[in-house]
C-alpha cells in the first residue's frame, strides 16, 4: 500500500488548486494511493503554529511539518508499505506512472529512503520513505536535528542532505562526505522523481548543463514523472503550473 504526503499553508492554497486539488488526488485515485495532506503547514499534527525560518522555539520551521506528517500517517496506517512526500511546488505529469514501479527499480532490500538528487545536491521537496524500523528513524533524525538545523536556509532539505552525502552548498562548491544513512538512503537521478525545467528557472538557467550531481540530466522532458519549480515565486509557480495544466502539455 502506497500514501501519498503533501504539506501547504493558506497562503499556498492557490498553488494547491493546481497541484494537489486538480492533480495529485486524481493521480491517487488513478491508481488507489491513500493520498495524505494538511493545509495549515503541519501545525496541527506538529503541536505548534508553523512558520518559515528563522522561527522562534514556539513554532516549527514548515519545512519539517511533511516529516510530522509522515510519522501521523505511518502511525495511523501501519499497512502502508511507502510513503511518498511531495512538496505542494509540485506537479504530476505523467499519470501513469506508478511509484510502485520506481521502488521496484530502484529500491534494494536494505534501501529505506529515496530522494532524488539535483544540480546542487539532493531535493527533499520529493522523497519516499519506507515503512521500517529504519524508515521511522531516520523521520526521528530529521526531527531530532531541527534545533541546529532550523534556521539553516536550507533547513531540512540541509539536513538531510548531510546524513545522505554530506554536501555542504558553499561558495566554494560541493564538499564531498556523507554519514552512515548513506547505507539505507538512495540518491535517485534527478529525472525519476524531480524533473526542473531548467530552461525556464531565473535561478538556475544560465548554467553550462542541467545536469545532477550524479551526471544525469535533470531537465524536465514530457512523459516524465513529475516537475517541481525550486527557488521561485508563488506567482511564478502558480503561473506555471496553471499553464502546464490547461495547455494540456503533460
Amino acid at each position: 500500500m502506497i500514501a501519498v504526503v503533501s504539506v501547504h499553508d493558506k497562503k499556498y492554497e492557490p498553488l494547491a488548486e493546481w497541484t494537489l486539488h486538480k492533480n495529485k488526488k486524481e493521480y491517487c485515485k488513478k491508481h488507489g494511493y491513500i493520498l495524505e495532506y494538511a493545509d495549515d503547514g503541519g501545525e496541527k499534527v506538529c503541536g505548534k503554529p508553523v512558520m518559515l525560518p528563522p522561527a522562534p522555539d514556539t513554532h516549527i520551521p514548515i519545512g519539517w511539518g511533511k516529516i510530522f506528517l509522515m510519522k501521523d500517517v505511518f502511525r495511523r496506517h501501519p499497512g502502508v508499505e511507502w510513503i511518498f512526500s511531495t512538496d505542494c511546488d509540485v506537479m504530476i505529469t505523467n499519470m501513469d506512472t506508478k511509484i510502485e514501479d520506481i521502488i521496484k527499480e530502484h529500491a534494494g532490500p536494505n534501501t529505506h529512503v529515496m530522494i532524488p538528487a539535483d544540480c546542487n545536491g539532493i531535493n527533499c521537496g520529493n522523497m519516499l520513505v519506507r515503512n521500517s524500523p529504519i524508515g521511522k528513524a531516520f523521520l526521528n533524525t530529521v526531527i531530532s536535528g531541527m534545533p541546529l538545523y532550523r534556521n539553516w536556509y536550507m533547513v531540512e532539505n540541509q539536513l538531510i542532505q548531510d546524513l545522505a552525502i554530506g554536501s555542504h552548498l558553499r561558495e566554494n562548491g560541493i564538499t564531498p562526505g556523507g554519514t552512515f544513512w548513506a547505507e539505507v538512503i538512495k540518491v535517485l537521478p534527478q529525472r525519476v522523481i524531480n524533473s526542473y525545467d531548467y530552461t525556464k528557472l531565473p535561478l538556475l538557467k544560465n548554467r553550462p548543463n542541467f545536469n545532477d550531481i550524479l551526471g544525469t540530466d535533470g531537465q524536465w522532458q514530457k512523459g516524465d514523472f513529475l516537475i517541481q519549480w525550486p527557488a521561485t515565486d508563488l506567482e511564478y509557480r502558480i503561473n506555471a503550473a496553471k499553464d502546464l495544466s490547461e495547455n494540456k502539455s503533460l
